[in-house]
């Protein structure tokens, strides 16, 4: 039993659905509201994408060594999630700080 087709159609669907909000977050750049955050979003999708595109190669080079392996995973897990959440959040603190200053 071969787990290369059911990650072939993972890694497909997960390229797609990256572009697909790329995209979407492309096309929201021009929407002024309060807390316009499309921008910061679309960062965080590109982080995401330079991750799959970076990570990729890395974990099928590491795919010997399982030590290795767990690293790489966890590094780019770390990487992505502390990115997103300070190009989501942050954003908006800053925001918070200077609404309550006025």
């Amino acid at each position: 039993d071969s787990d290369v087709p059911y990650l072939v159609v993972l890694g497909l669907l997960n390229m797609s659905v990256l572009l697909m909000s790329n995209f979407e977050a492309w096309r929201a750049r021009n929407i002024q509201t309060v807390l316009s955050e499309s921008q910061y979003i679309a960062y965080s999708v590109a982080v995401g994408l330079l991750a799959v595109m970076v990570g990729t190669p890395l974990l099928v080079m590491s795919n010997k060594s399982p030590l290795t392996l767990y690293l790489t995973i966890v590094i780019l897990d770390f990487v992505v999630s502390t990115a997103v959440a300070t190009l989501v959040f942050v954003p908006k603190m800053i925001f918070a700080k200077d609404f309550v200053d006025m």
